[in-house]
């Protein structure tokens, strides 16, 4: 299993530029701007020690089989 903590977010912000950035992406663009990996990134607030926010999201999404994205994810709540 994961284990959670603070991703050390000067790593993350060297990895993105300051609009890649999903939450400042949010604000500056809207939510349809956004991949449901980096919705689901802003909701997690957190990475692991290996993986970013995004990173995590993806994989998160990997459980509905790339088919229905956030909505395939209903039935692990």
């Amino acid at each position: 299993m994961y284990e959670l903590h603070k991703y050390d977010m000067s790593v993350f912000k060297e990895t993105f530029s300051r609009e890649e950035l999903p939450y400042d992406k949010f604000k500056a663009l809207g939510p349809e701007s956004l991949t449901d990996a980096e919705l689901l990134a802003i909701m997690l607030r957190t990475g692991t020690k290996n993986k970013t926010p995004v990173e995590l999201g993806r994989d998160v999404l990997k459980l509905s089989g790339d088919k229905w994205g956030l909505l395939g994810l209903h039935h692990y709540s």
